[in-house]
């Protein structure tokens, strides 16, 4: 999850919701995901990677993440922040485990 392939700015732990909770569909084929985290207020996009296929609904995973603007989140996010993942509504919950330093400034294709 660290690698120079796919570095991160976070390890997270995330719950990803059940359709009867207003979640996704069906379950998210991984190993990546992209999405919208939102931290008190602040929405930006950002990828998690778990590092395995099929991420079922309603189950908690800790992925790496990576921000598409760590300037702007990581000053909002420390152990134990919680925060919720968007696309166009909530699809999942989570909390911060541990930042990961340095990453800022590391290739990231889709940054």
């Amino acid at each position: 999850m660290t690698d120079s392939e796919h570095p991160v700015d976070a390890i997270v732990r995330v719950r990803f919701l059940l359709r009867a909770e207003g979640g996704l569909e069906r379950d998210v084929a991984g190993p990546s995901v992209r999405a919208t985290i939102v931290v008190g207020g602040v929405y930006s996009s950002c990828q998690l990677y778990s590092g395995s296929g099929l991420i079922q609904l309603g189950h908690m995973y800790e992925f790496g993440i990576a921000f598409a603007a760590p300037n702007v989140i990581r000053p909002l996010v420390h152990p134990g922040t919680e925060f919720t993942l968007s696309a166009g509504r909530t699809i999942a919950q989570g909390s911060v485990v541990r930042l990961v330093g340095g990453n800022e400034d590391k290739p990231c294709a889709w940054r």
